[in-house]
């Protein structure tokens, strides 16, 4: 559980991470054919908080290799 990716799927963060950003539960790591709104399904997000969390990357901007902040949502509890 040290917060890393590999291949897209999602890790939880250290706890070093987490007081940087508490609101982020993982991070995600873009595969090719990603999309926030793919990723918010599959990580059961909604696509407004998923957007929320990751401000300075542009949906239109996405690219394989980003890293993405999961915040909590339904599935995924504190």
């Amino acid at each position: 559980m040290g917060g890393k990716t590999k291949k897209g799927v999602a890790f939880p963060m250290s706890t070093n991470q987490e007081n940087a950003s508490q609101n982020c539960a993982y991070e995600y790591t873009v595969r090719r054919g990603d999309s926030f709104y793919l990723i918010a399904h599959r990580q059961g997000v909604t696509l407004r908080d998923l957007l929320a969390a990751n401000p300075d990357i542009p949906p239109s901007r996405l690219t394989v290799g980003d890293v993405l902040c999961i915040p909590y949502g339904e599935d995924v509890q504190r």
